[in-house]
C-alpha cells in the first residue's frame, strides 16, 4: 500500500514557498505580464499609460510608466461602468432604436451591453483624444479621474 504521508492534509502554503515559486518562475511571470498588455485600449492619464484588458468576469489594468509595467490591478464591470453613465445615457435624445430599447431595459442590461462591446472591441480607444468610441453608434466616452468609463460631455 502506498503511503501518501501528509499530502492529504495539506491546506496551506507558506509565504516562503510562494516567494521561492516566484523566484524560480520570475522570467515566465514577467513574460506573461508583458503578454497581457493591450495596446489597443491604452489610455494616458496622470503621466501614466493604463492598458485595459477586458475579460468576461473582470478587467485587468496594467500601468505603464516610461515603458515599464509598474502595477497591475483588477476591477469589475460594476465599478468600471458606474450607474451615473447609464443615468447620463438616458438623457440622450434621438438614439438608434436599439439604444432606445436599452434605456428601457435598465442599467444592468446597459452595463452588459457596454461590457460585451468592450470585450469584442466594438468600443475602441481614440488615441488622438484619449477617449473611447463606441463604433456602432459614434458615442464617445472618457476615462474619468477614478479610472471609470464616463460619457464625454
Amino acid at each position: 500500500m502506498f503511503n501518501r504521508g501528509y499530502s492529504e492534509s495539506l491546506n496551506t502554503v507558506e509565504n516562503s514557498a510562494v516567494s521561492s515559486y516566484v523566484d524560480i518562475f520570475m522570467n515566465d511571470l514577467k513574460r506573461n505580464i508583458l503578454s497581457l498588455y493591450n495596446p489597443e485600449f491604452e489610455i494616458f492619464k496622470y503621466d501614466t499609460y493604463y492598458s485595459y484588458v477586458f475579460h468576461d468576469a473582470n478587467i485587468i489594468i496594467l500601468e505603464n510608466n516610461s515603458g515599464n509595467i509598474t502595477n497591475i490591478s483588477i476591477t469589475n464591470y460594476n465599478d468600471f461602468i458606474p450607474i451615473i453613465l447609464f443615468e447620463n445615457f438616458k438623457e440622450l435624445k434621438n438614439l438608434p432604436v436599439r439604444l432606445e430599447r436599452l434605456k428601457k431595459l435598465g442599467h444592468e442590461r446597459f452595463r452588459n451591453e457596454i461590457k460585451d462591446n468592450l470585450m469584442y472591441q466594438r468600443i475602441q480607444q481614440n488615441e488622438k483624444t484619449c477617449t473611447a468610441l463606441w463604433l456602432d453608434y459614434g458615442i464617445e466616452f472618457v476615462i474619468g479621474d477614478s479610472l471609470q468609463l464616463l460619457q464625454k460631455e
